[in-house]
């Protein structure tokens, strides 16, 4: 089940990518993608232009325009969405991303931090220096702001996915380096993954760090971070990427966890469901939400936790699946309940 959730073209991106936004569609559909999401970066204030940057309300309006005629045209070969990338760069943000959702029918955002004291932090190393001279002079002060500042960013947006959730690594001394090692940078991770835990968030799993010279995509554990519920983690991925075939790469050859599982190990899996219910649970509240990536995305995951598609759809619909158990049956009529009287 291939699948992307964060996309640039150098049409409507020159600064991150190359290609025509129709050239990156029809690569999607060659790699045999089945779900891509086309994700330009948001409009900014002038003032925070990159060099090669002019009018961005414009360059929007000719992406949206663009991306639903590529949708319509590769309808049958891949199911396209048009989002957009945020750049959480001050409070003041969150006006212009409720600009860019009122101004088109986005369905989706991915929720990103590429500023630090409003100094890009991943545009070059000269411009990192400056930021890290403003937080203080060292790379463990600059993390903790960087941090600081997701965590406002996840606690005003609640985005569904949040972006290259470690970037501030990339232009630092030692990209490499374990995050325990610094006590109050590793307080401040956790504690923002136990936030986008809360509210039912993902970290993608981004392999611009491997293009940019890294050796592990965004986010990673290193082998100094692992520990024995880490282990248990994995075990129950291998278990559900067993029962049907993915190319999703969640180990590198070292053995490290990558992407989004590595913030699992965070949470308690003594206390965590089992996978279907788990999933029957996030379809449930499906029926109460018009979110057609995380519909996608947790169908196929109860798919491989052994519900049926027929099950799925009733599940959906509304309805409590045919041949659930009575625990089963029982998670998702609280789920839908919840769910219910939330609306």
């Amino acid at each position: 089940m291939p699948f992307s959730h964060h996309s640039h073209s150098g049409q409507f991106c020159p600064g991150h990518a190359k290609d025509s936004l129709e050239e990156v569609i029809q690569l999607a559909i060659a790699k045999k993608f089945q779900v891509f999401c086309l994700t330009e970066h948001m409009p900014r204030g002038k003032e925070d232009f990159y060099p090669e940057e002019t009018s961005l309300v414009a360059n929007e309006a000719a992406y949206f325009q663009e991306a639903q005629r590529l949708r319509e045209k590769y309808a049958d070969q891949i199911k396209i969405l048009i989002g957009f990338e945020i750049d959480w760069i001050r409070p003041e943000s969150r006006t212009l991303i409720e600009a860019s959702l009122a101004r088109h029918p986005f369905e989706f955002f991915m929720g990103s931090v590429h500023h630090t004291l409003t100094i890009p932090i991943d545009y070059d190393r000269e411009m990192y220096v400056q930021a890290r001279d403003l937080a203080g002079g060292t790379d463990e002060q600059l993390f903790e702001v960087y941090f600081d500042e997701q965590y406002q960013m996840l606690q005003q947006l609640k985005p569904l996915v949040v972006g290259h959730f470690d970037l501030i690594r990339l232009k630092s001394d030692d990209p490499e380096r374990s995050f325990t090692q610094w006590p109050a940078v590793w307080e401040r991770i956790l504690r923002n993954l136990d936030f986008v835990a809360s509210y039912g968030g993902l970290l993608e799993l981004n392999s611009a760090a491997l293009r940019k010279g890294m050796s592990e995509p965004f986010p990673t554990i290193s082998a100094e971070e692992r520990t024995p519920t880490t282990d248990f983690i994995e075990q129950g991925i291998r278990q559900t990427f067993a029962k049907e075939p993915s190319q999703v790469e969640w180990k590198d050859a070292s053995g490290t966890t990558l992407g989004p599982y590595a913030a699992l190990p965070h949470g308690s899996p003594s206390l965590s469901p089992s996978l279907d219910k788990r999933e029957l649970a996030v379809l449930a509240v499906m029926t109460e939400y018009d979110a057609p990536y995380v519909l996608y995305a947790h169908s196929e995951i109860a798919l491989a936790a052994g519900l049926s598609r027929e099950q799925i759809q009733q599940a959906v619909d509304g309805m409590v699946p045919d041949g659930l158990d009575e625990q089963e049956a029982m998670v998702y009529s609280l789920a839908l309940k919840l769910a219910t009287l939330r609306r």
